[in-house]
This record gives C-alpha cells, sequence and structure tokens, in this order.
C-alpha cells in the first residue's frame, strides 16, 4: 500500500492526514495553542479524504470485524477515543467553525471503524454550525 500523507493549513494550526496499512493517522498540529480551528470548508476536505483513506483501508483488510469506535456526544461537542487518547470535536456557538483537540500521546491512529466515527461526528458538527 502506497504511504499518502495530507496536510492542511487550517483557520488556527496545521492537520495532516496518512494512512499506513492498518491506520489512519490524524496529526492536529495547533501550533501553540489548545486546538486547531477548522472552517466548514476544512472540515468536509479533511472528512472527504478519511472517507477515502478508510475505503481503501477496508477494501485492502480482511474484513474481520472491528471493536465498536467509542464516541461521547452532546449537541455542540464530541469526543472520539483512540488507544493513545481523545479526539475531540466542538463547534463554535456563532460561526461557522469547528476545533479539534487531542489529548493524547503520538498521533491518534484511527482503524476504519474510528475513522468512519470521526468522519460521522464531523458530519454532525457541520450540520449544526451557524451558516456562512
Amino acid at each position: 500500500m502506497n504511504t499518502r500523507t495530507y496536510k492542511w493549513l487550517v483557520a488556527r494550526g496545521t492537520i495532516s492526514v496518512a494512512i499506513d496499512s492498518k491506520h489512519v493517522a490524524l496529526e492536529p498540529d495547533p501550533e501553540g495553542s489548545a486546538y486547531c480551528v477548522l472552517t466548514a470548508q476544512d472540515a468536509r476536505e479533511i472528512a472527504n479524504i478519511i472517507t477515502e483513506l478508510a475505503r481503501t483501508l477496508w477494501e485492502a483488510s480482511d474484513k474481520l470485524p472491528e471493536p465498536q469506535a467509542v464516541v461521547e456526544a452532546d449537541s455542540r461537542s464530541s469526543k472520539l477515543r483512540t488507544a493513545s487518547g481523545a479526539v475531540s470535536l466542538i463547534a463554535h456557538e456563532s460561526k461557522p467553525l469547528i476545533a479539534l483537540a487531542y489529548d493524547g500521546q503520538g498521533a491518534p491512529m484511527l482503524n476504519v471503524t474510528q475513522a468512519v466515527a470521526f468522519v460521522q461526528l464531523i458530519e454532525r458538527m457541520l450540520n449544526g454550525l451557524p451558516k456562512e
């Protein structure tokens, strides 16, 4: 499998997305802040790439079931647990922005199930954002 890496300069910070043989690596770099800030367009683009990479992993896998993703969510925020920490998404109250934070060690490595759950969380956040 070819290694592919994507990198975004978002409203605050940078976010890299890469793939290895079993995981999608999501690497937020808030560049000195507590979190990255994504515009709605940033979030859509990242969700599309993660969807594509998760599909690539699934098609190359042995199709065995994976454990369910562990998610905590309320109306304005969501948290996805990974083996190394938690990825949090928080919708802005009045602007079409999403904060992304990670409280673990190293880059969060998402299996296919976690990658799908992350994309669903992004889509849920986008649906609740004020219009641009």
